[in-house]
């Protein structure tokens, strides 16, 4: 069977076409599509990079600010009373409290340790009730003392209750002071 000249001229011309159309759909689009994606896959690629540097390099100051944290725990720690005995604590800050109200000036008329309050899984806090008699400005300064105690003490409620003797005015007033403990000794 013989082909045409025609034929083969449209033979060819097609076959050139359809090597045309495999060349664009196969190799050209494929191309350009990885090259267009390049730029982004290079710039993510450094983001990376860049991090994996920075945390590197970063590493000498995330030790420090570890050192650090600790330290500021541990200064916290000796913020709270000595023990971990929730029955202990409370003698230990109705006695702190005790001691700081003489030395003021204040009388205690009064003292109830209330039940402890977990405070997460590692602490409580423990409370005692206090009813005080006292001038004002010996009670400014028991407050004063409470507050710039090296101990983290925190005064939770104060009520003050006056009546009358005479023609004097008496003022009682009652509050609550608390103190926080570590209920477990870890590393």
């Amino acid at each position: 069977m013989k082909i045409s000249k025609r034929d083969r001229k449209v033979l060819i011309i097609g076959g050139v076409g359809v090597a045309l159309i495999l060349v664009v759909v196969y190799v050209v689009l494929p191309l350009y599509q990885t090259m267009s994606e390049a730029p982004d896959q290079l710039a993510q690629r450094r983001r990376v990079l860049d991090q994996h540097v920075r945390a590197i390099g970063g590493e000498a100051a995330y030790r420090q600010e570890s050192e650090y944290l600790d330290q500021e725990l541990q200064r916290l720690h000796s913020q709270l009373l000595d023990s971990s005995d929730p029955a202990d604590a409370q003698v230990q800050l109705e006695s702190l409290v005790r001691s700081l109200a003489e030395q003021n000036g204040v009388g205690i008329t009064r003292s109830t340790p209330l039940q402890e309050r977990k405070q997460g899984e590692e602490y409580a806090k423990v409370t005692v009730q206090l009813t005080l008699q006292g001038a004002m400005g010996e009670l400014a300064a028991f407050m004063h003392a409470l507050a710039n105690h090296p101990k983290y003490l925190v005064v939770d409620d104060l009520f003050v209750n006056g009546f009358q003797v005479g023609k004097d005015i008496r003022l009682q007033p009652r509050m609550s002071v608390s103190g926080f403990i570590r209920l477990t000794k870890t590393g």
